[in-house]
């Protein structure tokens, strides 16, 4: 494939074309949004073995109906979690830039006007995250 290819750039040397065509050949360039998912993906997968690490050292829960059981379960794999994952900060798993992929794609899909260049300022779309905000916003 490769080498017909170059006999099909050789051939058309004298054309004016062979930019064009050379630039077909190229392969596709890897998005930001495709690299910011993918970044995201890897940062979960992370989270998810770290998770499946500390359940399976907890002692294994028998099939129950007690409620009291399930949760002190839960709240001892929280416990064991927040453990591991004691030097964690906001934005290890969702990123700045894929906070924004997301706001954009969630946008895309339900029409809202928060994401992106078009519509309201952001703090306007994000009363819900700062409640004195969105009271203050309320009495105006």
């Amino acid at each position: 494939m490769v080498a017909g290819a170059v006999v099909f750039l050789i051939g058309l040397a004298g054309a004016k074309c062979v930019p064009v065509v050379a630039w077909a050949l190229q392969a596709p360039p890897v998005s930001q949004e495709s690299q910011a998912f993918d970044d995201f993906t890897r940062r979960v997968q992370q989270y998810v073995k770290l998770h499946n690490a500390v359940q399976s050292s907890l002692p294994r829960l028998k099939t129950t109906q007690q409620r009291k059981t399930i949760v002190e379960r839960q709240r001892a794999l929280a416990q064991k979690i927040r453990e591991a994952r004691s030097n964690a900060m906001q934005g290890d798993i969702f990123s700045p830039e894929i906070s924004e992929r997301f706001r954009h794609v969630i946008s895309d899909l339900s029409g809202s006007p928060c994401a992106g260049n078009s519509g309201p300022p952001r703090e306007r779309c994000s009363l819900r995250s700062d409640p004195a905000r969105a009271s203050a916003r309320k009495r105006r």
